[in-house]
């Protein structure tokens, strides 16, 4: 999983086979954990399984409570971790119960969908109010996506201050705000942490400046 489609706002879901080696899922849970924990920390994940019907009910039982306790192994290592305190920890969602799914009939689909629902409430800028320029520059982003696959800096930084307002200041705020929330994929990340800015002190400093109602997401 590339680091570009991290996001930190969005929900996770951890997709393990009931079928599949044991250990091998066990050790994903770790590696995948981990990834999360180090680029996104503080992200919502649901354990999911998938292929219910190629085991057995005793089989599947002990085989999520394999995963359970993996999930919760990890969790209790991160919380002695020196750095603790400091750093958010992935949430582990349903006490790391896996949502059990057979896609052949459709069981737990449904009971799946609404925890992922209810999950994307709790991610950070839900339903946020965004400032007009914002929602201005989001939306002639989404119309050039239609055209053109890609824009160079050089062409967003002109579309977004000549066409929307935005200063200069906020440029690579904006940017990541909008990949973050999918609208775009923006390649410098880094740029944006060198700068170390914070991107919930710049809504909260526009918001009732020059907002209106808008779905971040």
């Amino acid at each position: 999983l590339h680091e570009l489609f991290l996001l930190r706002r969005a929900v996770y879901l951890f997709m393990w086979r009931a079928d599949h080696d044991i250990d091998k899922v066990r050790h994903d849970v770790t590696v995948w954990l981990n990834l999360l924990q180090s680029r996104v920390p503080g992200v919502a994940v649901l354990p999911v399984v998938t292929h219910i019907d190629c085991v057995s009910a005793s089989d599947l039982e002990q085989q999520c409570q394999d995963v359970k306790a993996a999930m919760l192994t990890w969790e209790e290592k991160q919380k002695k971790l020196e750095n603790a305190t400091e750093v958010p920890l992935v949430r582990v969602l349903n006490s790391a119960n896996s949502f059990r799914v057979n896609c052949l009939k459709g069981e737990g689909v449904a009971q799946l969908r609404k925890a992922v629902l209810d999950a994307a409430e709790t991610t950070r800028g839900f339903r946020e109010p965004m400032p007009k320029s914002w929602v201005q520059l989001r939306d002639q982003v989404r119309e050039m996506a239609k055209t053109q696959r890609y824009m160079s800096w050089t062409e967003f930084t002109t579309l977004a201050q000549q066409e929307c307002g935005i200063t200069d200041k906020m440029l690579l705020v904006l940017a990541s705000f909008l990949h973050e929330t999918s609208e775009l994929r923006f390649f410098g990340l880094e740029m944006m942490k060198q700068r170390k800015e914070n991107l919930e002190v710049f809504l909260t400093s526009m918001l009732g400046q020059d907002s209106v109602g808008s779905d971040a997401d």
